[in-house]
């Protein structure tokens, strides 16, 4: 899902990389014994667009959640009180500012929330300072949004104890991602019981269930609104809260090298037969 928009090389060599990349992957997939995908939805992507690769060589292992995650995390009013969150009303966001990541319409949404639905609440973008970053704090100066929309990763990088802390201090976590492989943010937060309210796209809809609330990631009306709706009921947040909980405990990293050793050990099998 990348564009030239969505790249640091000049335009000529993005275009190369991309035609080399897709001539490598052919290459790659053609001579693999075991082609190991984290979702069905990568397994479908790659035989949609490679339909000669034997379906026989995939297998499928579900990503999980890191322990380090659920841990206690650092001292909340530190926490708060360094990235200026006056208070526990706001809307959490964990990852890179790339293009498909879809960032730009959240911020869109968060202006809809705070003009139709008196949002009184911030909206923390927490990511690594790069070109992607900055590009995104200039619209929000433009937009003179600095004040309620906070990017903590301009300034200084963001550990994993303060992202813990900020997890649990968060009202919701919001992913609106047009295209990902497995998604492990909203289940690192679901781990430590923080609502989700996500992009309805295939790979989110294998993974996650019925444990979010999904909104249509081209729509920045549709995202402030099922934002919203989940803010102002109650009883719909303590559900989605029990659900992650339930939901996170179907990934498990062990099970993930169980199945990927297993790939290992039949591949070296048949190689010994041979």
């Amino acid at each position: 899902y990348s564009t030239e928009r969505g790249t640091t090389l000049p335009k000529p060599y993005f275009a190369l990389k991309k035609l080399v990349y897709k001539k490598v992957l052919q290459i790659a997939l053609k001579r693999s014994l075991k082609i190991i995908v984290p979702t069905y939805d990568v397994y479908n992507d790659i035989t949609k667009y490679y339909p000669n690769v034997s379906k026989d060589k995939f297998v499928v292992a579900y990503e999980g959640v890191d322990p380090i995650f659920t841990e206690q995390g650092a001292d909340a009013a530190q926490v708060l009180q360094k990235y200026a969150i006056q208070s526990q009303q706001y809307l959490l966001y964990v990852s890179s500012m790339y293009e498909h990541k879809n960032v730009d319409r959240l911020v869109e949404a968060f202006e809809i929330l705070q003009k139709n639905y008196n949002y009184k609440g911030k909206l923390v973008l927490v990511g690594k300072r790069d070109k992607f970053l900055e590009r995104l704090n200039s619209i929000l100066i433009e937009k003179n949004l600095k004040r309620s929309v906070l990017v903590p990763g301009m300034t200084t990088y963001v550990t994993d104890e303060e992202i813990i802390t900020l997890r649990k201090n968060a009202q919701l976590y919001v992913f609106p991602s047009l295209k990902e492989g497995f998604s492990l943010t909203p289940l690192e937060a679901q781990a430590i019981g923080l609502p989700c309210v996500i992009s309805d796209i295939s790979c989110h809809r294998e993974v996650f269930e019925n444990s979010v609330v999904y909104f249509d990631p081209h729509s920045a009306s549709d995202m402030a609104d099922k934002i919203n709706n989940v803010l102002s009921n109650a009883e719909l947040m303590n559900q989605l809260r029990d659900r992650g909980y339930a939901q996170v405990k179907k990934y498990d990293w062990l099970n993930t090298a169980k199945i990927t050793l297993q790939a290992f050990n039949e591949v070296l099998a048949k190689r010994i037969v041979q």
